[in-house]
């Protein structure tokens, strides 16, 4: 969730982590998600997003690559997301 703060213009993310409530720009917040994801695949095939992202079903990544909200490649009839774009539609949500 961003939200514009009255001294500056940059948006912001609030992130809970352990308890607290931290507010972070969108670079913090992108460094963050970077050491989050560390330890997947660069590239990510609509299963290991969707587990990576927590939905239940692999049709709601579909639905937002046709939706263009998640980017991707498409190789052959499936769809590949690099995990930078992943990162994007996270932090544009």
């Amino acid at each position: 969730m961003f939200r514009k703060d009255a001294g500056q213009n940059a948006p912001l993310l609030r992130h809970k982590t352990k308890g607290k409530s931290r507010i972070m720009n969108q670079n913090q917040a992108k460094e963050y998600y970077e050491k989050l994801f560390v330890n997947y695949p660069d590239v990510l095939s609509v299963e290991e997003a969707t587990t990576l992202l927590g939905f239940k079903s692999q049709t709601a990544i579909i639905r937002r690559i046709h939706q263009h909200r998640i980017r991707c490649l498409k190789v052959g009839r499936s769809f590949m997301i690099p995990k930078e774009y992943l990162i994007d539609y996270l932090l544009d949500s």
